[in-house]
């Protein structure tokens, strides 16, 4: 028997500690010894996840490269491990050209054999999606038919994708999010490629949502949006929260009177002055 065990890839902005040994790498570190006494062919592997924005963001404070930043943790993470006695038989990181060539050849491999989903019909890819989250066939029906209905794309379900504009792509994307019926769902500029019809479908959605008290996590750069359906709101600057609650709060840190909540924006991350007026 052949026994291949992976453990999670610390990410390369920070060093390892206890916690970490303990709760994640230590547990499987005792399963592999263990098949090793017995004989067994076992290989235990593991790396750092070099890539993602905190990294970058680490490396503009830090006024570093981002390669710079995950080489200085990458070894000391390694020596970490060493230290502790984890045996690893590989420990690799994800900023190796094999990984991208392994990557790149793996997209490119389903690509030319035709399994990319834009050559999917709209219901094919929705069916996919459902099967993924062992959605039971009675609520997927219902509730893929209810957003392709609400995005308009009821019409358009045995269409391939690959026909579709960027406005429908988005929107089918948005509709098999919300077709699972998530307690919890992140949306990262969802209105990206959607028309002004579009984003009010897309409000519509997330304030419905909102009073079935669904927690929805929304990151945009349109204030308006984030005004109009976020209860509370955090500010992001430089890559930290600046400031973080309701309207009204965002007035108080701000220390202004201004009604909307672009000027709170504004005086909260830079030195914006409007036109003709002295601070």
């Amino acid at each position: 028997m052949k026994i291949l065990v992976t453990s999670a890839l610390p990410y390369a902005n920070g060093d390892i500690h206890l916690g970490h040994l303990a709760g994640a790498y230590l547990p499987a570190d005792i399963y592999v010894r263990y098949q090793r006494l017995k004989g067994r062919d076992v290989i235990h592997i593991c790396g750092t996840d070099e890539h993602g924005v905190t990294i970058t963001v680490l490396a503009e404070k830090k006024k570093k490269t981002p390669q710079e930043i995950v080489d200085l943790y990458h070894e000391s993470i390694k020596k970490s491990f060493f230290d502790f006695g984890i045996s690893f038989d590989n420990f690799s990181r994800t900023t190796l050209p094999l990984h991208y060539r392994l990557a790149q050849d793996f997209f490119l491999q389903i690509y030319k054999k035709g399994y990319i989903y834009e050559k999917l019909t709209a219901w094919e890819y929705l069916t996919f999606i459902a099967g993924l989250y062992h959605m039971d066939e009675d609520t997927f029906t219902r509730n893929a038919m209810e957003y392709l209905n609400i995005f308009g794309l009821s019409e358009w379900k045995d269409e391939l994708i690959s026909n579709f504009s960027m406005g429908m792509k988005q929107r089918l994307l948005l509709s098999s999010a919300f077709m699972r019926n998530p307690k919890v769902i992140i949306l990262d500029e969802p209105h990206n490629g959607l028309d002004p019809k579009g984003v009010r479908l897309l409000k519509d959605v997330l304030y419905k949502l909102r009073n079935e008290e669904t927690t929805i996590v929304l990151s945009t750069h349109i204030i308006a949006i984030a005004e109009q359906i976020c209860d509370r709101i955090a500010i992001i600057n430089k890559g930290s929260v600046v400031a973080e609650g309701t309207n009204e709060d965002l007035k108080y840190y701000a220390r202004s009177t201004d009604k909307t909540l672009e000027d709170i924006f504004l005086r909260l991350t830079s030195d914006y002055e409007t036109p003709g007026v002295k601070a």
